[in-house]
């Protein structure tokens, strides 16, 4: 066997980030938490899954329903952001008035029971680590239009990422397949 050297070149932004993350050594560094996270003042109870769907269905509880408010406005915020740099977003345009709101996004979670749409996953509105897969998103259908009422799912950070922009029938079959080995 030859002591030749091979050089593997790895091009696109998905295959070095998946490369950087394969050959990364845990070096130790805690798992950052959000800003916002630090400054609430509420109970660890409200992380949890069971605890959240309770309050998207009554969004009375004063001391945590600012804070989702802000959680789901802010992320909208971001969506809206997001259609605005990639041109997808037109004041002007007819879809204007059927972009996703809060009151959509609450409807959306009550009907889904806060699980994603492909992977059935329970998903988390307050979370307190970044980039926390298990984080609520939204999932544009067709991502070549915005993020309108009638072109999303609620879906966790993992899918979303996993997904890309493979078909969502497709994905959704695959992500829910689930295969069984008898044993003879």
């Amino acid at each position: 066997m030859s002591k030749e050297k091979k050089i593997i070149n790895i091009s696109g932004q998905n295959n070095r980030y998946q490369m950087k993350k394969v050959t990364k050594v845990n070096e130790g560094k805690p798992i950052k938490k959000t800003n916002v996270s630090t400054t609430w003042k509420f109970d660890r109870k409200y992380f949890k899954h069971e605890e959240q769907i309770l309050l998207i269905r009554d969004l009375s509880n004063l001391e945590v329903d600012e804070v989702i408010k802000k959680q789901i406005t802010s992320k909208i915020y971001s969506y809206k952001q997001q259609d605005m740099k990639k041109k997808n977003y037109d004041r002007t345009s007819e879809n204007y008035k059927d972009l996703i709101d809060f009151d959509t996004i609450i409807k959306e979670m009550i009907t889904c029971d806060l699980k994603c749409h492909y992977c059935l996953e329970e998903m988390l509105i307050l979370y307190e680590n970044v980039r926390d897969n298990s984080q609520w998103t939204v999932d544009r259908i067709n991502n070549d239009i915005g993020h309108i009422k009638e072109n999303f799912n609620l879906v966790c950070l993992k899918c979303n990422l996993k997904r890309r922009r493979q078909n969502d029938e497709k994905y959704l079959f695959s992500s829910q397949l689930s295969i069984h080995k008898l044993e003879k």
